[in-house]
């Protein structure tokens, strides 16, 4: 047997000494101890003023802080981590940290200035250091490491302008996707702000940029896309008469996409919702589609479609949906934020009956997601 000196006891009295003092000093806490938090973050707005407020996804009331934002922002959760795109007039990343919202200031990671204009319209993540972050404003697709020391940095820029109308500054960029290692990327194409051309849909290989094919739609305006299985439904408003309300016919409605064979089709036309749709959510799981729909006369209503049985539904109990619409898998709630005049409300619906989120001087709801996170 191999003789131990004293200098190699001493030397593993040592190392276990520093490793005890390691563990007390950094103790691990169990799996079955780290609380699970979720929360429902609304961004609110009076035009004015931008608040973020947020809500125990199980309760119904909202904290009583609030951070400030620029009155044009948007609230997007991807994983763990909150980012808000500050839009027209502020144009800025900023990221959150969830579990320091009650801090406000403290909450806030980095706040990044982007291109004057840029007008951000959406993110979606590729992985926990790296998004694709759309821009309305802009002709540029920008691929940004959302790292905290990173800061958004612009890692890669791609070119979308040969698809802006000409004489136009951008193709109108406002929501993007992932399908695999395909990004897609929705334009709506405006004129001066008219919505003279469909709407299309850009595929671009999601890790280069590349762009790989387009889908053209079948009617103007597109507002916002989602999948339910394979299929990828868009909404689409058309454009406007002369109330600013959307005519009940068929050039607009919710439109169904092939993505093999690239090839969109009407299915539920805006004489069938009653006007064209400004935005929509989708309740995957049960195969349903809620909707907001502008009406002739410039109001907004509350539609539901089943796409098992086509079946269109009003629910009339909420006065205006020009707020958001946002369905949360986890809770199978779907939340609305009600934007009625001098009565703005967040309600929250269970498939049977609505419910009032209520808080204490909350401007009107204007979009919102819902963050997990361990504390």
């Amino acid at each position: 047997m191999k003789a131990i000196n004293n200098t190699t006891i001493f030397l593993g009295i040592i190392i276990s000494i520093f490793l005890v003092a390691c563990s007390e000093d950094s103790p691990t806490t169990p799996k079955d101890e780290i609380e699970s938090k979720t929360l429902g973050v609304v961004f609110t707005s009076d035009y004015v003023n931008g608040e973020l407020r947020w809500f125990d996804i199980e309760a119904d009331s909202l904290s009583p802080n609030k951070i400030t934002l620029a009155q044009d922002s948007r609230v997007i959760v991807q994983g763990s981590q909150v980012f808000v795109l500050e839009r027209f007039g502020a144009d800025n990343l900023v990221r959150l940290a969830p579990s320091k919202l009650d801090q406000e200031d403290a909450s806030v990671l980095y706040q990044t200035s982007l291109e004057d204009g840029s007008n951000p319209s959406d993110l979606i993540a590729l992985d926990s250091q790296t998004a694709w972050l759309g821009l309305e404003g802009s002709a540029h697709l920008l691929k940004i490491n959302t790292a905290v020391s990173a800061k958004g940095k612009t890692l890669k820029t791609v070119d979308l302008s040969k698809y802006t109308v000409s004489g136009n500054i951008s193709p109108n960029l406002i929501k993007l996707s992932l399908k695999g290692d395909t990004l897609l990327a929705l334009l709506q194409r405006l004129d001066m702000y008219q919505a003279k051309l469909p709407g299309l849909i850009v595929l671009l290989d999601a890790n280069e940029g590349a762009i790989l094919d387009t889908i053209p739609l079948k009617t103007n305006n597109p507002t916002s896309f989602a999948w339910i299985e394979n299929v990828l439904w868009v909404s689409t408003q058309g454009v406007y008469n002369d109330v600013y309300g959307c005519n009940s016919d068929s050039l607009r409605g919710i439109e169904s996409i092939d993505f093999e064979k690239k090839k969109s089709t009407v299915k539920f036309f805006g004489k069938n919702l009653g006007g064209g749709v400004s935005s929509f959510t989708v309740d995957q799981k049960n195969k349903k589609i809620y909707a907001s729909v502008l009406g002739v006369d410039g109001g907004y209503s509350l539609a539901k479609v089943d796409l098992e049985t086509n079946k269109i539904s009003k629910l009339d109990e909420i006065e205006d949906t020009s707020g958001f619409l946002y369905w949360d898998t986890n809770s199978d709630l779907l939340f609305v934020g009600d934007r009625s005049f001098e009565n703005a409300k967040l309600w929250g619906y269970d498939g049977s009956s609505f419910f009032e989120i209520k808080g204490k001087d909350v401007l009107p709801p204007y979009n919102m997601a819902v963050i997990s996170y361990e504390e």
